[in-house]
């Protein structure tokens, strides 16, 4: 349906110009290429990348390219895209989108308290994050880094919120530690045997005011993952 892709590219296009989707550099320009040639599909220049709607720097790449670089990466992708006369650009656009885990989530903001070191003798600030939930599953990004902090799927952890008038809402995160080995710390990681690991579980506490809708969104991705596993299994037997 044209009107449901096009509201999907506006949706992605959004997301990654204002990098609420984690890529890296190369994704950015090769999605920025896709943007050109759908707009320009034969006589693009160089000077047309910044003019054109979804060519813009995502916001996380900013400060670390210039225009000019930005510009003559994104029109070397788009001198190097191979497109017949039967590919659709938005549909190769939504593909590349959909092969994160985190395509199409719903984002809510929070924050993590990170544990204090005993290098420094006041607190550490907290690590402010957002929480993507999806079909897929959870998903925490660092939000000044715009990187994968932990990224499950259902079946993979549990969960429960709780609101506190005093210590504020949280929504608390328990998974195996195998699941998600990096989220350790490096030097607790180091020290643990691989069957020490398999046998670790972990709890990440999210500070946020959204906790009770993010429990709530996450109940009905599991009803609905539920739903259309029976639907798949009767309809195999």
């Amino acid at each position: 349906d044209p009107t449901t892709l096009h509201l999907l590219m506006a949706e992605m296009q959004f997301n990654v110009v204002h990098s609420l989707y984690p890529m890296t550099l190369g994704d950015a320009a090769y999605l920025a290429a896709i943007r050109l040639q759908m707009e320009l599909p034969i006589d693009a220049e160089k000077d047309d990348v910044l003019a054109t709607d979804g060519c813009e720097i995502p916001f996380m790449f900013e400060e670390k390219i210039s225009k000019k670089q930005w510009a003559k990466d994104v029109y070397a992708a788009y001198t190097r895209l191979t497109l017949t006369n039967e590919t659709d650009p938005t549909k190769l656009y939504l593909e590349y989108g959909r092969q994160w885990s985190w395509y199409g989530a719903v984002f809510f903001q929070g924050s993590i308290e990170q544990e204090a070191t005993k290098y420094l003798w006041r607190e550490r600030p907290d690590e402010h994050v957002r929480v993507g939930v999806n079909i897929n599953g959870i998903h925490i990004i660092n939000d000044r880094k715009n990187t994968i902090k932990l990224s499950l799927p259902f079946s993979e952890f549990q969960y429960n919120a709780f609101t506190s008038e005093d210590d504020g809402d949280s929504l608390v995160i328990q998974y195996d530690a195998k699941a998600a080995p990096d989220t350790l710390p490096e030097k607790q990681r180091k020290k643990l045997t691989p069957t020490e690991l398999s046998l670790l579980q972990v709890t990440m506490v999210v500070w946020t005011q959204q906790a009770t809708m993010i429990e709530t969104l996450v109940n009905r991705y599991i009803d609905e993952e539920q739903h259309y596993s029976q639907l798949l299994s009767d309809k195999q037997s």
